[in-house]
């Protein structure tokens, strides 16, 4: 491997995951753009982790506001969400189900009462209806709450009065009806990608900090998306069963900036070659993507995906480097915004240092 790792992420967090007993909870990071949804994909894709386990998949990014201040409740609410889909999506397969064990039922209708826009419990009682029917309600009303929250003010102080202690205890209700329904008797293992795009530092620190004993408690194996730049907080100290960092691609050598490494080169002209035709591209621009990407495959991608864009509209038949700097310079364009951000000059002065060694003056 580039960096001396001998074992892909995949197959790193596989392996954890193949222990027969016991919770395993672990955390995947690195910078966005390396390949960490890449890796979960293909976790998905392993025949043992499968077969070992009830998987639940959730993508923040897409679940949660990760662009403003985020607090674990309502992290714990889309994974109740994300259950109890699950669990309608199995009890109508399950042989013998008479419905929702009656403590849960009463633990997830009250809580659909508290999270309801109205504040109403239109709930059907569960002794009067079909089961199935009082399962389709709950579902419908809690799969309805994610979307809800990243928008309604109102509904996220009503949640955070309540202890997180007490959105725990839907959670637990839910995957024990979870494990009511399968067939298999396998442990749930939670898949969450993309929280490490949450961007408010505060929220990083509530979550894997202040929190993760919380989510450790929970009775499910995970996997989460870590922000890479917690790595090198010393504030931060997060424990975990396992932690995996997907580094980026070592592209050039210290004494050498200018020069991409022939791993690298190799690397990237892989990566390309399984996409596109490498004949449509002069082989300086292949180098050149790789010394401007960081390192990170989505950034090398970015600049070839600009630099063809230019060649297009120029009606080039091949990609030359004259087009690769016009699409350079058009990026930092794009970028200039971004470097102004309070939060990401923060991050980038973070991951700058190594941990334990920040300068005297770095606050």
């Amino acid at each position: 491997s580039h960096d001396g790792r001998l074992t892909p992420a995949h197959v790193e967090l596989a392996e954890a995951l193949r222990r027969p007993k016991g919770t395993v909870q672990c955390l995947l990071t690195g910078q966005v753009g390396c390949g960490k949804s890449t890796e979960l994909h293909r976790l998905l894709r392993d025949e043992d982790v499968d077969r070992l386990h009830e998987i639940i998949e959730i993508n923040a990014e897409r679940e949660l506001n990760l662009a403003r201040p985020m607090h674990i409740r309502e992290l714990l609410v889309v994974v109740a969400a994300a259950l109890a889909t699950r669990v309608a999506e199995l009890a109508p397969r399950k042989k013998g189900w008479l419905g929702v064990a009656p403590n849960r039922a009463t633990a997830i209708r009250e809580w659909v009462r508290i999270l309801a826009k109205d504040g109403k419990d239109d709930l059907p009682d569960p002794n009067t209806v079909p089961p199935l029917a009082f399962l389709s309600a709950v579902t419908g009303k809690l799969m309805g709450v994610p979307a809800l929250l990243k928008s309604d003010d109102d509904l996220r102080d009503t949640l955070h009065t309540h202890p997180v202690s007490k959105v725990r205890e839907l959670v637990v209700a839910l995957r024990d009806e979870l494990a009511s329904v399968s067939e298999r008797t396998v442990p749930v293992l939670l898949l969450v990608d993309d929280l490490d795009k949450v961007r408010d530092p505060d929220t990083m620190r509530h979550i894997f900090r202040d929190h993760l004993s919380t989510l450790r408690g929970l009775p499910l194996r995970w996997v989460l998306t870590l922000p890479y730049s917690l790595r090198f907080d010393p504030s931060a100290q997060i424990p975990t069963d396992l932690e995996v960092p997907l580094p980026n691609i070592k592209v050039v050598a210290r004494n050498a900036p200018g020069v991409l490494l022939p791993n690298a080169c190799s690397f990237f002209q892989q990566l390309l070659g399984g996409l596109v035709d490498l004949d449509l591209f002069d082989p300086t621009v292949i180098d050149g993507a790789a010394l401007l990407s960081a390192g990170i495959p989505r950034e090398f991608l970015r600049v070839i995906r600009m630099s063809l864009g230019v060649a297009k509209d120029l009606r080039a038949s091949r990609v030359e480097a004259d087009h690769l700097r016009q699409a350079e310079s058009l990026l930092r364009r794009e970028m200039q915004p971004l470097h102004a951000d309070p939060v990401t000059t923060l991050e980038l002065e973070l991951v700058r240092v190594q941990q334990d060694k920040l300068r005297p003056e770095q606050p």
